[in-house]
């Protein structure tokens, strides 16, 4: 089984090698793919603990762990104990509108593409938006198997505000679909524009 982290900051590279121990069979092969030393280190200190045997190799920026599942279940553990939860981002005065479930005019297919990777990577900005607003078929992407709802669960737990037009819900007829975000009406979207010091419309 390869579970690959490239890309990805801790403590999401410990979560998933859990997550991939449990779920694997007893006897399974694992190996973890790191494309960073501190998630390397953290994966391996986990491991050690668990007193799992593990095999490293690394080339440049990339480090493998290799280890086999015959030993006994593993513990539950605190990620936070490995890799310390960062402070949340500073709020900023900025409004984020996603007006469709596209993104730039062209083929439709990467339009869907790049709003959703404009949504998963908002969380990396050094300053958070104090709101995302979805309307029109932009509120498509509040719903369940968007591809993005993981991504708006993290924003909203940090402290942005995800508002869903309820105009357009009801159009869509997908209200009761919407997995994130507060189903709200126009006036209350016009004044949070309003109030805002910049708009980012992607």
């Amino acid at each position: 089984m390869i579970v690959d982290t490239k890309g990805q900051l801790c403590p999401k590279p410990l979560i998933l090698t859990r997550k991939a121990i449990k779920e694997a069979a007893k006897g399974t092969d694992i190996e973890v793919i790191c494309d960073n030393d501190i998630a390397f280190k953290n994966v391996c200190s986990y491991l050690n603990d668990q007193k799992i045997e593990i095999n490293t190799e690394s080339d440049g920026n990339e480090f493998r762990i290799k280890f086999n599942t015959s030993g006994d279940t593993v513990a539950p553990q605190i990620t936070e104990e490995y890799c310390p939860v960062p402070e949340k981002n500073e709020l900023s005065n900025t409004v984020i509108t996603v007006k469709s479930n596209k993104m730039g005019e062209g083929d439709p297919e990467l339009g869907e593409i790049l709003i959703k990777a404009f949504i998963n990577t908002i969380s990396e900005l050094d300053r958070l938006p104090s709101h995302v607003i979805f309307y029109n078929s932009g509120v498509k992407l509040t719903t369940q198997n968007s591809g993005v709802t993981d991504a708006l669960k993290e924003l909203n737990n940090s402290g942005v505000k995800i508002i869903v037009c309820g105009t357009c819900v009801d159009f869509y007829d997908i209200k009761d679909k919407v997995e994130v975000g507060t189903i709200s009406n126009m006036y209350t979207i016009s004044d949070i524009m309003d109030k805002a010091a910049k708009i980012v419309i992607p």
